[in-house]
């Protein structure tokens, strides 16, 4: 049988050689790796300030810095993705070691667009990178980065399908978005790793395995948007069967007083959710057309937060949203779930 580390390399080094086609979007144990978080994390995550023990979805490590830089105490993270995990390794260990400077070079882009400069290029994650901070990083991360960089140049990397470039990794866009691209936030986050007065854990598992793998009690779940992809859950591929898991098995993971944050919803999600509740807005131009009612539509057949939100029990709140492709801005919102509690009986 092959050993797990030696798969995880081969799985990297074949993703190299593909090119990335952002249209087709494959989610799976050793999968195209997110750089930086796609969402208003920072907006989403202050209305759950006083959350103390945080499980949430890892991709690069957004959500769960941002609970440790809100003073939660115990955070731990989830990916289906092996490859995500250790490339949240090497954030974590860069946030640890890094000034703020070096580490925007080596995971941002200071101009938007598809013209940034050279240097930019030779920065986002160069090959020096791995060699500051390697030493903390665990061994079997270690040794898949280290088979990368002898094999290929970061450009190759970068222009690949082993990362997610399709979405924005600029400054300006990160900066507003997730705190732990502020100068502020950022040294309030290294103190604590370096002190570890944060315990952070992050494991591979599914949304389905979560109940299994973790023991809780949590204050807060953050789920991201992965139920947006229910229908390629095993298991959980329909409204009602992701509705009866949220309720019954994973809310057995919350403290009393505990969310569930169930589904960030991105632009179109939140406009099919918005048409549904009869709480439309004048539509952007980016939808004001026929193109953009066909998008809409479709997307609302398969769309879980109105699905979810129809059942019952769930609330919504919305937040500054993240741009649309075309520069617009938008509204975002995420759908919550907090259990009801159990009457007592009048004395």
């Amino acid at each position: 049988m092959m050993d797990e580390n030696v798969r995880t390399t081969l799985e990297a080094i074949n993703l190299v050689r593909k090119a990335y086609n952002p249209f087709e979007v494959k989610y799976g144990s050793h999968a195209s790796i997110y750089i930086a978080p796609t969402g208003n994390v920072k907006d989403m995550m202050a209305e759950f300030k006083k959350a103390k023990r945080v499980l949430a979805v890892g991709g690069a490590g957004a959500f769960g810095f941002e609970a440790g830089i809100n003073d939660a105490e115990v955070v731990d993270m989830f990916d289906c993705n092996v490859l995500q995990k250790y490339f949240y390794e090497l954030v974590k260990a860069s946030i640890t070691i890094l000034p703020y400077e070096e580490f925007m070079d080596y995971f941002t882009l200071k101009t938007q667009g598809e013209m940034q400069p050279i240097v930019e290029w030779r920065n986002l994650l160069a090959p020096d990178l791995l060699f500051k901070v390697g030493d903390l990083l665990p061994f079997e991360t270690s040794i898949v980065f280290t088979a990368l960089y002898q094999r290929f140049s970061h450009y190759d990397m970068l222009n690949s399908a082993l990362f997610r470039l399709a979405h924005a990794i600029y400054r300006d866009f990160l900066t507003r978005f997730a705190s732990m691209y502020n100068e502020e936030s950022y040294y309030k986050l290294q103190e604590k790793l370096r002190k570890q007065a944060v315990q952070i854990s992050y494991q591979t598992a599914s949304l389905f395995d979560l109940p299994k793998k973790f023991d809780g009690p949590y204050d807060l779940v953050v789920l991201g948007n992965i139920p947006q992809y229910y229908k390629n859950i095993s298991g959980l591929n329909s409204v009602f069967a992701m509705n009866t898991f949220i309720k019954k098995e994973l809310s057995k993971l919350l403290a009393p007083d505990g969310v569930i944050a169930v589904n960030y919803g991105f632009e179109c999600s939140t406009r099919c959710l918005k048409n549904s509740l009869g709480l439309q807005n004048l539509p952007s131009k980016s939808y004001d057309t026929p193109k953009g009612r066909f998008v809409l539509r479709e997307e609302a057949k398969q769309d879980i937060m109105t699905g979810l939100y129809k059942k019952g029990g769930y609330e919504v709140f919305f937040i500054v949203g993240v741009e649309t492709f075309d520069g617009q801005l938008a509204e975002n919102s995420v759908l919550t779930y907090r259990p009801l509690k159990p009457k007592q009986n009048d004395k």
